[in-house]
């Protein structure tokens, strides 16, 4: 989900003097804001058409809840580990 891509990528040229803590942060501030501005209206779409078939869960949608339940939290702890 991107959360960690920007510590990850920015991480080993702050710590080896190539770049400041403020270049790198204006760098991501560019690099997030532009990527959600230019590819977010595409990757929603395919989040919410594409991933998954909703209609198949139209005669159980606890199903779908309890799997999109599961989803959030599998990702929330993802992020957090």
């Amino acid at each position: 989900i991107g959360a960690n891509d920007v510590p990850n990528s920015f991480s080993t040229a702050v710590a080896a003097k190539t770049i400041t803590h403020k270049q790198a942060i204006v760098l991501a501030l560019f690099a997030e804001f532009s990527g959600a501005m230019l590819l977010g209206s595409s990757v929603t779409d395919t989040v919410r058409k594409k991933v998954l078939d909703v209609d198949r869960f139209q005669h159980d949608p606890y199903v779908l809840m309890l799997g999109m339940s599961c989803a959030t939290v599998g990702s929330a702890v993802w992020v957090l580990c």
